[in-house]
């Protein structure tokens, strides 16, 4: 094959291949969701936006429990948090729902502090 041919063929397997990682990372994003249906994704991973409204910051883990208006839920994170969180503090929330102890809860993956 000429050169110049070689050349178009790699930008087009290129473009699609990024094209085909845009696509699976929109469709492989966690569902965003209100906390009051929470319950309906058990063992799942959600995205979850709210207002803190306790905060318990411990060596291994900290806790935190968010409401969206519609609910609340326990959050919590086996990392330490970017930012240090506050009660009032708007946040986003990725993870996974799980239930401990007889209680839902959101095992946090990702925690954003949102504007």
């Amino acid at each position: 094959m000429e050169d110049s041919t070689l050349k178009k063929l790699a930008f087009i397997w290129t473009v699609v291949g990024l094209f085909l990682l845009l696509l699976f990372a929109e469709v492989s994003a966690p569902k965003e969701i209100s906390i009051s249906k929470v319950d309906s994704h058990l063992g799942e991973d959600v995205h979850i936006t709210g207002l803190v409204t306790s905060v318990a910051y411990y060596d291994t883990v900290n806790f935190f429990d968010v409401s969206d208006g519609t609910s609340t839920i326990k959050v919590v994170s086996f990392e330490k948090p970017t930012v240090n969180l506050t009660e009032g503090d708007s946040i986003g929330i990725s993870g996974r729902v799980k239930i401990y102890k007889g209680e839902l809860e959101i095992v946090a993956d990702e925690i954003s502090l949102l504007q």
